[in-house]
């Protein structure tokens, strides 16, 4: 190594002396990034936030923290410990905002899971943002706050960009602007927020300022109050993009001179003749669901967001308006729903779909007497209407089906013992009835199923004493004409059975007795012949309807399931069947369970979705209806 001074010699995996210090630093630092947490490494989230360096999170567990929080300028994760929601920060113990995010903050200033509540700033009450300052903020609850000025619950300057996403923001007032939110600077992400029950001067939820442009995506408003408006759009610009705005108090939009709006795909009310009403917009009660402002099943704002592929929602469907919608809205997951009740309690109906509506015929009253009643459902608005009674005798556990738009009464129960073998027709357009050809033979709580333009009647009962049937009738709507035939009829008697057609097969299942609540049988018109199936997981009586090539069997008890059809067929015997089904169920798959037990409920499908309406646990008829959501 002549002419080399070894202290000057750097080999070459090592950086240049002048930058070892900066390698030791940043390892340093890297080795202190770590979890803190309040209160059992620190006893304050102010103290945890003193304390913490770039990389570390904040954990706080469940409790109410009485503080004001300042956010450094540092890249820190602050965090419930537990579920959103568990950890309370709340400002009420003296004046000022409950969160202070100062100024020199990033995006990686992070605040999520909190409830924030008790701020009584002036310019802020729950969180404000300094000057210059950005934060993220996800999933949290922001809370009974005041601003004397603006931004009761969050105020940000225009030079503040930040991600606002997944929170409420509810019963936050401002004497000025924006009582729920002041707008953040350009190039901010806003989506998947709620602002409910909110109020100021100007834009009770929302106030646009006039140093920004900003759009609002899959967010829901709803309750806010102002004198003009729960959004208002000052001499900035605002767009609104699959949400959803619905002020039953007040005004929903105002834009002051100079302020640039547009609504696209939202649903908002009041708005359709505004010049901002731009495409795919809606006027229409969303309907929003018991608990939280998420949509019922039925809503019209579902499916009716943006059509763009980074508007989907979590399932791949197009997006759902509101602030559970979107990619990074909730995933949807099979649940029932409560609806509007029915008009009168009601169990034994019959019930059909027909076009887009609902209809219930008859069936037991509160007082277990017998009904002529006639009402129909309409989803997309969640309403019932009366019609006109039907003109036969009172009765129940008749059966309806759809055909040729026409809805179709076969049957039921007179009164004690007395069978029915009447057939009548309504027509959903002119709400006329007319009579039809009557059954050959008197049935009750018979399985009646449309396929190929003709309605079989499976099994049911039939005098003397409710005898169970395995004849088979068949009627031909266009000649108002019945049929009968040896190889259509059962290959046992069943009664109270229930049955469906898939993919030009019909299936029944179930009958009264114990010993075969599980019968599962198929009949092909291909084959002109009946099979037996493997026996299902019922232990009671069953209804059940079909959405698309999938079964659903709705026990009494509440327990509810779904069968997959299987396109697939058996060269030796022609049938649709089942490949590879899974023991001891037969293929069918556990579904969450109704609310309540719905014995002698009214079930039909419509539009996708399920419906039951009605019934009883053995005593007084009750009106409670709910949707199925798969």
């Amino acid at each position: 190594m002549t002419g080399t001074h070894l202290e000057n010699f750097v080999p070459a995996s090592f950086p240049p002396r002048g930058h070892m210090l900066l390698v030791l630093v940043f390892f340093a630092s890297a080795a202190r990034a770590s979890d803190l947490r309040v209160p059992a490494d620190q006893p304050s989230i102010a103290a945890a936030l003193a304390a913490a360096v770039d990389g570390d999170t904040i954990r706080v567990a469940p409790g109410v923290y009485v503080e004001h929080v300042v956010f450094p300028a540092k890249s820190v994760l602050l965090t419930s410990e537990l579920a959103p929601g568990s950890a309370t920060i709340d400002g009420s113990g003296a004046p000022g905002p409950t969160v202070t995010f100062a100024a020199g903050c990033t995006l990686n200033a992070r605040l999520e899971g909190f409830v924030i509540t008790g701020g009584t700033g002036g310019y802020g009450g729950g969180v404000r943002l300094e000057p210059g300052a950005a934060a993220t903020l996800r999933r949290n609850v922001i809370r009974g706050n005041t601003a004397s000025a603006d931004g009761g619950g969050v105020y940000a300057y225009g030079s503040n960009a930040i991600v606002f996403e997944s929170n409420t923001v509810e019963s936050n007032t401002a004497v000025g602007q924006g009582g729920g939110m002041t707008s953040p600077g350009t190039g901010s992400t806003l989506r998947n927020n709620v602002f409910v029950a909110n109020g100021a001067g100007f834009g009770g939820a929302y106030f646009q300022r006039n140093d920004s442009s900003t759009a609002l995506v899959n967010c829901t408003f709803v309750l806010n109050t102002s004198a003009n408006g729960s959004v208002a759009c000052g001499d900035g610009t605002l767009v609104l993009r699959n949400c959803i705005a619905w002020a039953p108090n007040g005004p929903t939009f105002s834009i002051l001179p100079g302020g640039n709006f547009l609504a696209e795909f939202s649903d908002i009310q009041g708005g359709a003749t505004a010049p901002w009403f731009g495409p795919g917009c809606i006027d229409r009660d969303p309907l929003f669901a018991e608990s939280g402002h998420r949509l019922l099943p039925t809503s019209p704002a579902r499916d009716r967001g943006d059509l763009g592929a980074n508007y989907v929602d979590r399932d791949g469907s197009r997006n759902d308006m509101g602030a559970y919608g979107g990619p990074a809205g909730e995933l949807r997951v099979p649940a029932w729903h409560a609806l509007a009740s029915m008009p009168e309690p009601r169990f034994n109906a019959a019930c059909t779909a027909s076009g887009k509506r609902l209809f219930t015929i008859g069936g037991t009253t509160q007082t277990d007497a017998r009904s002529r009643s006639v009402r129909a459902f309409t989803p997309t608005t969640n309403t019932w209407e009366a019609l006109p009674d039907y003109p036969g005798p009172p009765i129940r556990s008749a059966a309806a089906v759809s055909a040729g738009g026409f809805v179709y009464l076969f049957g039921g129960y007179l009164y004690d013992y007395a069978i029915s073998d009447q057939v009548w027709r309504f027509d959903p357009a002119t709400g006329e009835w007319d009579a039809r050809a009557p059954m050959p033979e008197a049935r009750l709580q018979a399985s009646v199923v449309e396929l190929n333009g003709r309605i079989y009647v499976l099994g049911g009962r039939t005098t003397p004493v409710w005898t169970y049937c395995s004849t088979t009738l068949v009627y031909s709507p266009d000649g108002d004409a019945w049929s009968t035939g040896a190889s259509v009829d059962l290959p046992t008697p069943l009664g109270d059975n229930s049955g469906v057609a898939i993919d030009g097969d019909l299936f029944t299942l179930g009958s009264y007795e114990p010993a075969v609540y599980s019968r599962f049988l198929v009949y092909s018109p291909r084959l002109d012949r009946w099979s037996q199936l493997s026996p299902t997981p019922f232990t009671g009586l069953v209804k059940a309807e079909r959405i698309g090539r999938t079964l659903f069997a709705l026990q009494g008890s509440g327990s509810f399931w779904s069968w997959e059809y299987d396109a697939s067929v058996d060269p030796g015997r022609g049938l649709a069947r089942r490949m590879a089904p899974t023991p001891p169920l037969a293929g069918f798959v556990a579904l969450p369970p109704a609310p309540q037990p719905v014995y002698g409920a009214a079930i039909a499908a419509s539009g996708g979705l399920l419906f039951a309406c009605g019934g009883t646990v053995g005593g007084p008829a009750w009106s409670d209806v709910f949707v199925f959501d798969r």
